[in-house]
């Protein structure tokens, strides 16, 4: 269930096998291990849904460390999404983004997407969300206002997280700074929250 439109989307649709694949091969790269780490931090969660996945490089690399743990997502682009389902075995929702999953998860993951949907479809996502923990990696702070992307332009937002995660019935966990390790040109930032028992999510 997609609860707004946010630019990306567009942007999604003309990605290729070739970006495809290479997107997949960064399963490799050292910044994706914040994934795994965030993971370790978090015993209880035995399934996990990540919005935008992509080529599914976080997937993939989520089942090598945690085997036991059962993987799902969304992803608007069909090329994308489809490399995805040959290369992990699974199904994947085509929803656009943020997609809310259908079902209930332990854990949602948005790696690099929330910071692409503006703050109204952000908040209506978090109230709804059928998860009691999200994991999300964004960068620290915004360098400008947008991002240029395949030749166009899409909106680039800097969230307020502690007074989003609070007005929607979110308790802030972890938050940590994380290495310049990849193509940002801005300090990144992992955080883990949790759902507050009377918060105003799906239980």
């Amino acid at each position: 269930m997609s609860l707004g439109y946010s630019p990306v989307n567009w942007f999604a649709q003309a990605h290729t096998e070739a970006s495809a694949e290479a997107a997949w091969e960064t399963w490799q790269a050292p910044y994706r291990q914040h994934v795994i780490q965030a993971l370790a931090c978090l015993p209880g969660v035995k399934s996990l849904y990540e919005i935008g996945c992509g080529a599914g490089p976080n997937l993939h690399i989520v089942r090598k460390a945690f085997p036991h743990i059962v993987i799902g997502g969304s992803e608007p682009s069909p090329v994308d999404r489809l490399w995805a389902e040959k290369q992990l075995h699974v199904s994947l929702d085509a929803g656009e983004l943020p997609e809310t999953p259908a079902s209930r998860w332990d854990a949602v993951l948005s790696c690099y997407v929330l910071a692409y949907a503006a703050e109204d479809l952000i908040t209506a996502w978090l109230r709804a969300l059928p998860a009691s923990t999200l994991i999300v990696m964004e960068l620290a702070r915004r360098e400008g206002p947008s991002v240029v992307h395949q030749g166009g332009t899409i909106p680039h937002y800097h969230h307020n997280y502690d007074r989003l995660l609070v007005a929607t019935g979110w308790h802030l966990k972890w938050a940590w700074p994380l290495p310049f390790e990849n193509c940002a040109k801005s300090p990144n930032l992992l955080l883990i929250a949790e759902r507050r028992a009377s918060g105003n999510g799906i239980h």
